[in-house]
């Protein structure tokens, strides 16, 4: 039998990781948008002090099917949203618990939109490819 991938089988498998120091950033390839991850130290760096970009947090959980189903469907949707102003910051929710408090999280997974440091929408499931990636294309920044 087959198992089922999780979040870390994804980001062991498919990215590459390169240690930014507390927050890693993992990059499928140079086309697609950044994932890095979080914790309560680098939180407010990597969501609230970008500008110019959308920023997409990911708050996710091991055990969590839903969470596993997005992981598995990550690298398709980066590649199909190729290289945008845009990043994902991905929150470990039990691990950072704080964090999951801060944001009064009530399941995962949940996505939290940001833009020059202000939360500009939410997501409260992965409903599909075709949907995740409209949202996200709605909410990137204008194009210079």
């Amino acid at each position: 039998m087959r198992r089922s991938l999780g979040p870390s089988d994804i980001a062991r498998n498919r990215f590459s990781y390169a240690n930014t120091g507390p927050a890693r950033a993992d990059c499928y390839a140079s086309r697609v948008i950044p994932v890095h991850h979080a914790d309560p130290q680098s939180f407010d760096d990597l969501v609230l002090a970008p500008r110019g970009e959308l920023v997409v947090v990911y708050f996710w959980g091991p055990a969590c099917p839903n969470c596993e189903f997005f992981a598995s469907r990550l690298p398709a949707v980066l590649e199909q949203l190729g290289d945008v102003r845009a990043r994902l910051v991905k929150v470990n929710a039990y691990e950072h618990d704080s964090l999951a408090t801060r944001f009064g999280l009530y399941g995962i997974p949940q996505f939290f939109l940001y833009r020059d440091g202000q939360r500009i929408g939410k997501m409260s499931e992965f409903r599909g490819d075709a949907f995740f990636l409209g949202v996200l294309r709605d909410h990137l920044p204008a194009a210079h």
